[in-house]
């Protein structure tokens, strides 16, 4: 599921922006307990272009995209909006309804719309991009941490590295052996760094843990 921005406002008068989904749908050959490798291209980018769509046929490379459908919205306030996916030909509250806003989507992730039961989806590796994206970049292994210093800076220790703009972001580890498993006993987590950063180091009191000790970026 895609959603759209909304506001938190959960009132029906026409003054809140409503979250707007966009669903894919996991059709049910695929529900056969294996990993598959899915590209999937984007639906048209209203409702009708979807329809219409839809009824002259998606076929080849773009077959997937028939699982598309534009799914309304459950607001906050607690009533759906063409949730009946009839898009502007709705009859639930078709005075809220408006296209999926494709300049302000607020987030995405595996959607259940009943709790009726069902099983876990597991989903790994996931990008967005043109048809040709080239993604072997992203599935290669980073190269291994460099520029990790330790030094004493008044009343604290400073530990700070180099910057790998492959990386999503930085766990600083302790312990007073060196560390080959950091859910071991006597391993602490230091810190935690994202990768947008203003600069990237840790600072710590000179008492524990010690510049000697063992530490991991």
């Amino acid at each position: 599921m895609f959603e759209d921005f909304n506001d938190g406002n959960g009132a029906d008068d026409g003054s809140a922006n409503t979250p707007f989904r966009l669903l894919w749908q996991i059709p049910e050959h695929y529900r056969d307990g294996a990993w598959h490798d899915l590209a999937i291209t984007l639906p048209p980018t209203t409702w009708q272009a979807l329809e219409d769509a839809k009824a002259n046929g998606f076929t080849g490379e773009d077959s997937l995209a028939q699982y598309w459908i534009y799914g309304g919205s459950w607001s906050s306030g607690g009533f759906g909006v063409a949730t009946d996916l009839l898009g502007p030909n709705t009859s639930e509250r078709p005075d809220l309804w408006h296209e999926y806003e494709w300049n302000s989507m607020h987030g995405f992730g595996i959607f259940f719309d009943s709790n009726g039961g069902g099983g876990p989806v597991y989903v790994d590796d996931f990008y967005i991009g043109p048809r040709d994206l080239d993604i072997s970049a992203a599935s290669g292994v980073p190269a291994a941490m460099s520029g990790v210093t330790v030094a004493g800076d008044g009343p604290q220790n400073l530990i700070s590295w180099t910057h790998n703009p492959d990386f999503g972001g930085y766990r600083v580890y302790f312990s007073e052996s060196p560390i080959t498993d950091v859910s071991a006993d006597g391993v602490e987590l230091l810190s935690t760094i994202p990768f947008s950063a203003d600069a990237f180091e840790v600072r710590h009191s000179l008492e524990a843990p010690h510049p000697s000790f063992g530490l991991e970026v």
